[in-house]
């Protein structure tokens, strides 16, 4: 009989990897009266019943100090309704929670999928389509975090809105801070996700937005997947990889490994609050009022490939993508590809390991928050305190720590009203004369860099081992960093630099948004341009038809001049910078207007369509998807047009044979729902 088991294993693997659907839905019922296996309402009263559970607690016993277990196994389902679901103390089958600690009130670690082909899965519904709105899990009672994610291998979280119902930030300045000394504490939670000791894990289409402290806490990870995910305006931090500062390896460090990969995600305006209900931006400040991190993604010591692609790092009280820690004495390196930084109180780039930069945008205003009302009015970030262009606000650095190491940025348009557009440097152990800069293709603009009070910004900058220009791998050094710069335009830096040799003419590249600007003024402050710089080419720019290294040639080592721009534009002729002529020069970017920056458009219903015998009156209702429904137009006729705004219920008559209406919203983030249409048919009387 073992040996006919057996058979039946190898034969039908999938027998042995037996697993559940789980539901969630706000007209559930409790664990007791509903199984959770059907996606079905509690009917009313029993045990028992085939309905799904009305919150996520009831899915697991929560013991109030941070764990519990659950009812689910690894390799199961969840799926969650569209609603809201508070999360932490005070939530559905919390009794085990004492307020004196409600911020360990949280769900125990997700269990780890069996392998990676069958991973524990949560889910929103319709996660496939977006047809609803994904549900809304929100911290309470300073939570810990809503999501946890420690120690769960080959796990998928997907399609959910984590958030908070308050505007206060950890450490904020004045009325903006949040209760943490005592209980009550309010409806606010620390961390959207927290996210260690995990392999093959991923996340995709959350929206992290207005906690706390900070959208993810994640470090020790192993082939972790981030894709389409928002961390926006979050209190402190969007991505915190600090969990530990032991040596790597022992398990209190902070270190990845393998290949991280982060795909058509949002990083913005971490570092400030985020209004409840209203989800605008205020409050901003940074680390001189106690603001730790307010990085995009900041980091402790860590390893890892990391490759980052079409991806946004805006408008963050510090540094956008800040890789500094980055080993790559660890094996560590960074591809940043198809990517946006702009509007950063730091740098938009900054990393320690083997980098390529390419078809990117880096908008380097880093004095963004200067007298910005987003700002805390007291903060240095609005009275041009150290906190504005922090690390000189250049926009790209580039720290070589290992020896012979290259990097590398083409093919990217480069904006600096900071100390440098870009700039190198090396410890003076490590520089042994191989280190190379090469940079091709790329566009530079200079302005002037209004917080220095005298000059515009750099070009190029070789800082050495200390920053300002000393040591082995200074220019002066006895092993400086190779500048290979070919091929690109260059203008309006510091002292009229301009080499004019190797190809690097210069010219003014006529970007869109000069139109807005002007250069080297000492007085205009860069937000007032607006949040989404338009960086596109003019017909007439100078960047468009050169003869340079040609697409798909080889660069250096494995990289090659790419074959799309930034919007996957075909590039057709050899174009400098990060976009062809034509190319939407605002792509990637998130407004600060209240925005949570989603690209999930709000959804339009009508209570009436089929078959009618009198004349109907028709409401319309407006759901949002990643922010709050704007505006609703209709019209009447096929094929018209919605150009009536919706405010309120119109009739559709019967003495129409077939009547036609349709409809569509926006939100406050300007996404757009494509138009929908109904019909009421004219029944005839039997």
């Amino acid at each position: 009989m073992r040996y006919i088991i057996f058979f039946i294993l190898v034969l039908c693997p999938s027998l042995s990897f037996a697993s559940n659907t789980w539901y969630v839905r706000t007209d559930g019922g409790t664990s007791s009266q509903c199984t959770g296996l059907a996606d079905a309402a509690y009917p009313g009263s029993g045990t028992g019943q085939a309905c799904a559970v009305s919150h996520p607690y009831w899915l697991a016993t929560v013991d109030g100090l941070g764990g519990g277990t659950w009812s689910i196994s690894g390799g199961d389902t969840v799926i969650i309704a569209s609603g809201s679901y508070m999360m932490g103390y005070g939530a559905p089958n919390t009794g085990s929670c004492n307020s004196a600690w409600a911020y360990a009130c949280v769900l125990p670690p997700i269990p780890s999928g069996t392998d990676s082909t069958h991973p524990t899965r949560i889910l929103g519904k319709n996660y496939d389509t977006k047809s609803t709105p994904p549900p809304e899990l929100w911290a309470t009672q300073r939570a810990a975090q809503v999501i946890n994610l420690a120690g769960s291998n080959n796990t998928l979280v997907q399609y959910l809105e984590i958030t908070d119902h308050s505007g206060c930030i950890k450490a904020g300045i004045d009325a903006s801070a949040c209760n943490r000394a005592a209980y009550p504490f309010g409806d606010h939670g620390d961390y959207g996700l927290a996210w260690t000791d995990s392999t093959g894990t991923t996340i995709k289409d959350l929206n992290i937005h207005g906690m706390e402290t900070g959208g993810i806490h994640a470090g020790r990870l192993t082939n972790p997947t981030v894709d389409g995910c928002i961390f926006h305006a979050n209190g402190n931090v969007g991505w915190d990889g600090d969990v530990g500062h032991g040596a790597i390896g022992s398990g209190t460090d902070s270190s990845n490994s393998g290949t991280i990969t982060i795909s058509n995600s949002h990083f913005t305006y971490n570092g400030c609050g985020e209004t409840y209900p209203g989800k605008a931006v205020y409050g901003c400040f940074g680390q001189e009022e106690g603001n730790a991190y307010s990085d995009g993604i900041g980091t402790y010591l860590t390893g890892g490939n990391w490759v980052i692609t079409n991806s946004e790092f805006s408008h963050n009280t510090q540094d956008g993508l800040d890789m500094l820690y980055l080993a790559g004495d660890q094996g560590g390196t960074l591809s940043v590809i198809n990517c946006r930084m702009e509007g950063n109180a730091g740098n938009g780039i900054k990393s320690s390991a083997p980098t390529v930069v390419e078809n990117t945008i880096v908008i380097g205003n880093c004095d963004y928050f200067n007298g910005n009302p987003l700002s805390n009015t007291t903060s240095s970030l609005y009275n041009a305190g150290g906190d504005n262009c922090r690390a000189q606000g250049t926009a790209v650095l580039f720290h070589f720590t290992v020896a012979g190491s290259k990097n590398t940025m083409i093919n990217s348009t480069v904006y600096s009203a900071g100390s440098g557009a870009v700039m190198v440097k090396g410890d003076d152990t490590t520089c042994t004369g191989g280190e190379t800069y090469t940079g091709r293709n790329n566009i530079f603009l200079g302005d002037y860099f209004r917080l220095s009070g005298y000059r515009n910004s750099n070009f190029y900058y070789n800082g050495g081992g200390d920053g300002n220009g000393s040591g082995a791998c200074g220019d002066t050094g006895t092993h400086p960093i190779i500048r290979d710069e070919k091929d690109g335009l260059v203008y309006n830096f510091s002292n009229s630099e301009c080499p004019n040799t190797n190809n690097l003419l210069c010219v003014d590249p006529l970007l869109n948004i000069e139109d807005k600007m002007t250069l080297s003024s000492t007085t205009i402050l860069s937000y007032t341009y607006g949040d989404v710089w338009d960086v596109a080419l003019k017909s007439s720019s100078s960047a468009i038809g050169q003869n340079s290294i040609a697409v798909g040639a080889t660069v250096i080592g494995s990289t090659i001049a790419p074959l799309t721009d930034i919007t996957s534009a075909a590039r057709s002729n050899i174009t400098w910078g990060a976009l062809m002529h034509g190319s939407d020069g605002a792509v990637l970017g998130t407004s600060g207007s209240g925005s949570t920056g989603g690209a999930i458009p709000p959804t339009t219903s009508a209570n009436k369509s089929g078959r009618y015998q009198s004349s109907q009156q028709v409401i319309l209702t407006c759901t949002a998807g990643d922010a709050a429904c704007y505006s609703t137009l209709y019209c009447l006729g096929a094929g018209c047009t919605p150009s009536l705004t919706y405010s309120a219920p119109f009739y559709m008559l019967r003495n129409i044979p077939r009547q036609t209406a349709c409809f569509a919203s926006s939100d406050t983030s300007s996404n757009q729902e494509a138009t929908k249409c109904i019909s009421l048919l004219k029944q005839k009387r039997r």
